[in-house]
């Protein structure tokens, strides 16, 4: 005699969590980007990078996390007061496996988490910001974006102008 399965409650209610954060994540995904210092932009839905904005004293940096890109695969402009940073992350070719009495493709995935396609991010940049001084770096996944500010005796000759 087989011993009965045992359920896990909590385990159900983990995998139920995660169903409604997955709701949750797609519909915030899926609008424009309406935070502080961002400009609002029609949202591919795809895929969006986590972005980090901080500034030091005489910069801003920002950091996106692309993992699985390369720097060829993303494009960084200042336009305008607004830095761009574009790029898409494709899908993995990948080997694919032919089951024993199945039909070569017919791969089917149990859970899909990671997030592929193209993105667009936007960001309305500070008037303190010198849009000329672009800096990037890209290293282990992550693009580093440095925008020097612009030298406070710059600022306190057009404050004197005025």
């Amino acid at each position: 005699m087989k011993a009965p399965l045992r359920k896990d409650p909590l385990r159900d209610l983990l995998v139920i969590q995660d169903q409604i954060n997955r709701v949750f994540e797609d519909r915030l995904n899926s609008l424009p980007s309406e935070r502080v210092g961002a400009t609002p932009l029609p949202a591919t839905g795809a895929f969006q990078p986590p972005i980090d904005v901080y500034e030091s004293e005489g910069a801003l940096i920002v950091d996106a996390e692309l993992p699985g890109l390369s720097a060829e695969d993303v494009q960084v402009k200042v336009e305008g007061g607004i830095l761009t940073i574009r790029g898409e992350r494709k899908r993995p070719a990948g080997p694919r496996v032919k089951p024993k009495g199945g039909r070569p493709g017919s791969d089917r995935y149990h859970r899909m988490e990671r997030r592929f396609g193209t993105f667009v991010r936007a960001f309305t940049l500070p008037p303190s910001v010198d849009s000329f001084s672009l800096e990037t770096s890209f290293e282990e996944g992550v693009l580093r974006v440095i925008l020097s500010k612009k030298s406070s005796k710059a600022s306190s000759i057009k404050k004197n102008r005025k």
